[in-house]
Order: structure tokens, then sequence, then C-alpha cells
């Protein structure tokens, strides 16, 4: 282990950085033209997609709904994509105008709750919200008497 003393007293040691290889400065550049050329088409997309699934949508959830458009309309997701969220949402971007008119017909054959899992249940949590705030007294929270008494 090569490292030096600074002051005689605490070693310092060398950066410890993870370098990048050649492959990985190109797949960075490639991710970049592709962002810069599809340009906010990609925002929307997400956008689009959080709307519609009515939470985050996670890079799996994109990748599965990626491999069943590649599936139904016959469009190859290229490695950068499979690999990383960017590239996936520029593949979609690239490919949206195909992507759009099949992805309500997709959404409407599938049961979306079995693509997303248990993630939320946002209906049994509002229920349980509910019924606790109406079995509890309601404290104004500008008195302070209240606020002391309050358990």
């Amino acid at each position: 282990m090569n490292y030096s003393l600074a002051t005689g007293l605490f070693p310092v040691f060398p950066d410890a950085h993870k370098r990048n290889s050649t492959q990985s400065q190109r797949d960075n550049e490639r991710i970049e033209k592709r962002k810069m050329k599809n340009g906010l088409k990609t925002e929307y997309i997400y956008a689009y997609f959080n709307r519609l699934i009515g939470s985050h949508v996670t890079f799996p959830l994109l990748l599965n709904f990626a491999r069943i458009f590649s599936q139904d309309l016959q469009i190859n997701i290229d490695r950068l994509a499979k690999r990383n969220r960017s590239a996936l949402l520029c593949w979609y971007a690239e490919n949206w105008d195909s992507i759009k008119p099949a992805l309500n017909r997709v959404v409407k054959d599938l049961n979306i709750q079995s693509i997303i899992g248990n993630q939320n249940h946002p209906s049994t949590t509002n229920e349980i919200v509910i019924s606790h705030v109406n079995n509890q007294m309601i404290c104004d929270p500008s008195d302070l008497t209240q606020l002391l008494n309050y358990h």
C-alpha cells in the first residue's frame, strides 16, 4: 500500500475512485447525445407514465412495458436502454409515434396492479387515515391549552 505522511501524524491515502472504462465513457457520450436529440420529450414521457400508473414509475416497470411494446410492435430495445433509465426514456421518445397508440390498448389489456405489484394501495391507506381522523378529537393548533392537553 502506497501512502505518504502529510504531517507525520496522519497517513494520506491516494484518491480511490472508480475509473471509467472507454466503453462506459462511450456509453455515457451516446446517452448524452440521445438526450440532447430528444430534448424535453423524455420528461414528457416520464410524466405521462407517472400519470398513467398513478405513482412514481421505476426503471424496472418502464423496462417491463418496453419489453411488451418491443414484442407487440417488433421494435428492438437497444443495449443502453436495457441498462440505463435515461437511455430507456430516449428509446421511448424515439419510438413514441408507434408506442403511443398501442399504450392505451396495452394498459387496458393488462392489469396494471399485477405489473406494479403491491407497491401502493392508496384507497386502503386513505380509508385508514380517514378512520383515524374521525375517531380522534380535532385539535386547534393555534390554541396552546389544547396542544398541551391533546394526547
